[in-house]
């Protein structure tokens, strides 16, 4: 069914407003419960718009000039394969209407609704190290596989990580741009976004048709990412980096902050470790962002969860590690067998063996011998 006149009119004013400058939350709340749109506010003279605290007339005046404009903007989403999501609209994302300054509208490609599953937005640096990346994809598949939808913001290193975790693991993932819905930034992650869209996901974006990412543009999808979620995952993150504000935003929205702890040694960490001092919840697994986001929860594991999917899910572990668990047996046994089932040398079985002993994977018995922790 084609959209009503009315609908496009409600929905270009909403651009409009949008684009006409920054508008807090209670203000946008108040034009829609009173008046279902600002079609009528911005108008000039409009006996409505004193009544609404906050309004700005110059805003107003801006917003009235830019409806033209904003009408072309509804038919250059749609040419670029997306829809106009208002404030207004039922479809909008009920968690970002909690957010301080939520976006008067939205280009999104896809579908997306925050009712459907869960949300946990998983950041971390476009620098991460293959560990932080590996575990990036590892948790969010994890999380995915039990309902859990993922948010990021499609950028190289974790973010790319986490959406292509969330599509392994069968779940649904949406991505925040920094720039308009018609620009693929960054290019290499092209066929991902397409990937997004197919698995039932979306691709969104409150800034207009045409906008190049930019440095301005990046703190504003920021606030996005965690106002989509319910909570943040912090995978990865130097000290000052974008991923760290988004952290510090994730707080102020008063959404759940988990972080995942590092060695000092590597700047990457100094972001995430920074964040715990601040009071983010340490983890050291995707059980406990399970734990706090559905309490009651864990249930039993699903069965389609094989040994050896768990134990990659579970720890961000390296190949020999998990090729070591995934043939490690309940019974106790030595390090030529253990090596043997593994593929592994003796002497790379030892060594795996010790690191997993101390992250409390295995226990070692007497005689050298070997089991699951």
């Amino acid at each position: 069914m084609a959209p009503s006149s009315d609908h496009f009119a409600a929905t270009a004013a909403w651009i409009a407003l949008g684009a006409a400058g920054r508008t807090q939350g209670n203000v946008l709340r108040e034009i829609r419960e009173r008046h279902g749109s600002p079609a009528g506010v911005i108008e000039p003279g409009a006996a409505a718009a004193p009544e609404i605290a906050g309004l700005d007339p110059a805003l107003r005046e801006r917003a009235h000039r830019l409806l033209d404009w904003a009408g072309r903007e509804i038919g250059a989403v749609r040419r670029a394969g997306g829809e106009v999501v208002s404030y207004g609209d039922a479809g909008y994302p009920a968690l970002l209407r909690e957010i301080p300054d939520p976006p008067a509208w939205l280009a999104v490609q896809g579908e997306w609704s925050d009712a459907e599953a869960p949300a946990v937005a998983v950041i971390g640096s476009r620098s991460a190290c293959p560990a932080g990346v590996r575990r990036g994809r590892e948790w969010s598949a994890w999380l995915a596989r039990r309902g859990v939808a993922i948010i990021s913001g499609l950028a190289h290193g974790v973010d790319g990580a986490a959406h292509e975790g969330a599509l392994e693991g069968g779940g649904r993932t949406a991505a925040v741009l920094g720039c308009g819905l018609d620009i693929s930034y960054p290019r290499r992650h092209l066929t991902l976004r397409e990937a997004i869209v197919r698995g039932g996901g979306a691709v969104m974006s409150e800034l207009p048709i045409g906008t190049q990412p930019a440095p301005w543009t990046f703190p504003r999808r920021n606030r996005l990412i965690s106002g989509l979620a319910r909570g943040v995952l912090v995978i990865q993150a130097a000290e000052r980096s974008g991923t760290s504000i988004t952290a510090r935003l994730a707080l102020d929205q008063g959404r759940e902050v988990w972080a995942v702890p590092g060695t000092p040694e590597d700047p990457r960490a100094r972001g995430t470790n920074a964040l715990i001092r601040q009071g983010a919840r340490l983890v050291e697994s995707p059980e406990e962002v399970l734990g706090d986001l559905l309490p009651g929860w864990p249930g039993d594991i699903p069965p389609k969860m094989d040994d050896r999917s768990m134990i990659q899910a579970m720890g961000g572990l390296t190949e020999e590690e998990m090729e070591l668990l995934a043939g490690l047996k309940a019974a106790p046994a030595d390090i030529d067998t253990i090596a043997a089932r593994a593929q592994l040398t003796i002497e790379q079985a030892a060594a795996t063996l010790l690191d997993l002993e101390m992250r409390g994977e295995v226990k070692r018995l007497p005689g050298m011998r070997f089991s699951k922790a």
